[in-house]
């Protein structure tokens, strides 16, 4: 089995879902399948569990990347010297990456491939 499937299907019970099908790899975990912080929390500890791999709950996982909020954000905003460069950096994004949006907004870009993606590199970053 697939990292992408196994991480679908330890999404299930978070989601209180019965089949993988209705998680798609291109799910955006908050506007499609309704996750909040608890449920972010969830995951996090649930690949922790499973994979063996640390995540953070302070840190956006797009198109394979780690992004830190704390350095693009100023006074809860996206800090406008940033948007160029994340654009730049996350192309399958860029339309949506724009100066003054929150942290919520880009946390809701955040796809169920894209958290999966940044396991997998975890993993295979293990010695």
């Amino acid at each position: 089995m697939d990292h992408l499937t196994r991480f679908r299907e330890l999404l299930l019970p978070v989601f209180s879902l019965d089949s993988i099908e209705e998680i798609q790899p291109e799910a955006s975990l908050v506007a499609d399948l309704g996750a909040d912080s608890l449920d972010f929390v969830e995951i996090v500890y649930m690949v922790e569990k499973e994979f063996s791999v640390k995540l953070s709950t302070k840190t956006i996982y797009l198109e394979g990347r780690e992004l830190r909020t704390d350095e693009m954000f100023l006074e809860g905003v996206l800090d406008p010297g940033k948007v160029e460069g994340l654009r730049e950096m996350l192309p399958r994004y860029a339309d949506k990456i724009r100066p003054g949006m929150g942290r919520a907004e880009l946390f809701g870009l955040v796809t169920v491939k894209d958290l999966a993606e940044v396991v997998r590199q975890r993993i295979a970053a293990k010695p």
